[in-house]
């Protein structure tokens, strides 16, 4: 039996998740409004891009609850196919541990993605991509090791900054599964 106070969090929650997902859709129709927006793309047809990168790998579910979040890098390969659509390929490769060291786990991936030019504005290019990826997982918990395989699907935003023809800077934030 639900308490009074239990009722009250719920409807609140339900109040709170359907303005998320009001607040959802009304990005997505923007971005959409946006895209489809004529224009020249800074981004031309054609172009091919190398990137490196760091940053934050966050680990959620159970490889959260042996290892420790870190530090990784990437390397991408972009092509601009047309000025709406893209591919890009990354590779990825992380390496995490808990604080005593005991547990170990490796990343390493490469994940090739469709990339969607969302807007942009001068030289700032906003886009989304999404598509799989394969990821090779090295673990190590005490005594016990293992690898394997892992096909993922990733899906992420992104935003870059062209600087010059040959130089951009930028950020991103992707969700492999």
């Amino acid at each position: 039996m639900k308490s009074v106070t239990d009722s009250g969090q719920i409807k609140m929650g339900q109040r709170f998740f359907k303005k998320a997902f009001a607040l959802f859709f009304f990005i997505i129709a923007i971005a959409t409004f946006l895209a489809l927006q004529p224009r020249s793309s800074f981004a031309a047809p054609g172009q091919h891009s190398a990137t490196l990168g760091i940053g934050q790998v966050m680990l959620m579910g159970d490889y959260a609850k042996n290892f420790s979040d870190s530090i990784g890098l990437h390397a991408m390969y972009t092509y601009e196919a047309s000025a709406l659509l893209g591919l890009q390929v990354e590779l990825a490769y992380s390496s995490h541990s808990n604080a005593s060291g005991s547990n170990s786990l490796g990343i390493k991936g490469i994940s090739p993605d469709v990339r969607f030019n969302l807007a942009q504005v001068d030289r700032l290019v906003v886009y989304a991509f999404t598509g799989f990826g394969l990821f090779m997982i090295d673990e190590k918990i005490s005594t016990i090791q293992g690898s394997a395989i892992t096909l993922a699907f990733n899906v992420g935003a992104a935003v870059n900054l062209a600087l010059s023809n040959h130089f951009q800077f930028g950020t991103s934030l992707a969700f492999n599964n």
